[in-house]
Formats: C-alpha cells, sequence, structure tokens
C-alpha cells in the first residue's frame, strides 16, 4: 500500500484530497488507496438518530427493559417509526438522484461517469 506523502492537511482523510494531490503523492483513492467503506456523516446521523430514540423512550443503561433484554425491539420499532434506519448523507442522496435520472432516461450504464485512464497500460 502507498504512503500517503503529500499534503499533510489530507492525511487522516486522503479520499477528501483533490484529484491534483492525490496525483502529486502518486496516491489516487480506489486505484492505489482503498476508498472509503462508508460515509462517516452519513453514520453520524444515524448514531445521533438512535441515541435520540433511546432516550425518548428513556432507556438508559439500568433501565428495566434494557437489563430484561426487550428494549430491542422498541427500539427497533421507533427507527422504523422515525426514519432513524434511513437518514442518508448528501453524497448518498446525491448517488440517488443520478442513479433515478439515469433510470429515468434509460442509461442505468455507469461507465461515462467514471474517468477512462487514458494512458495505455504497459504489458
Amino acid at each position: 500500500m502507498p504512503k500517503w506523502s503529500a499534503d499533510l492537511q489530507y492525511i487522516y482523510a486522503p479520499h477528501l484530497a483533490p484529484e491534483s494531490v492525490q496525483q502529486k503523492a502518486n496516491c489516487i483513492i480506489g486505484k492505489d488507496y482503498p476508498a472509503p467503506m462508508l460515509d462517516e456523516q452519513a453514520e453520524k446521523g444515524r448514531c445521533i438518530a438512535r441515541i435520540k430514540n433511546a432516550y425518548t423512550l428513556h432507556l438508559q443503561g439500568d433501565a428495566p427493559e434494557v437489563l430484561d433484554g426487550t428494549a430491542a425491539d422498541k427500539l427497533r420499532k421507533l427507527h422504523e417509526e422515525s426514519g432513524a434506519l434511513k437518514s442518508k448523507s448528501s453524497v448518498e442522496v446525491k448517488e440517488e438522484k443520478g442513479r433515478a435520472k439515469r433510470e429515468r432516461d434509460g442509461d442505468q450504464s455507469i461507465d461515462g461517469f467514471f474517468k477512462k485512464d487514458k494512458k495505455p497500460k504497459k504489458a
């Protein structure tokens, strides 16, 4: 795995670095270095929504429902009702809109959305 040697501003989140910085570092995200496995902001939003639901039901660690194991069903139901399981980041919303547009326009191929490597690969 390549070592990130570019602008230290992006050391903890190299996937946020502009393409020019990635090229300078010889480390293209998704090619030379793995892309993030999840959207941190979306997961943070989901977590906060779930915690709010737990507080709404007064389910702190010593609540009888927590101790006897019945809290999970109550929380699951509230999460479904409140949409806590469905909260999305702006990136996820944008991707969803793009997918819907491609389906509506009849173009479900995403090849056109990825930049092709213009350099011929060496054999």
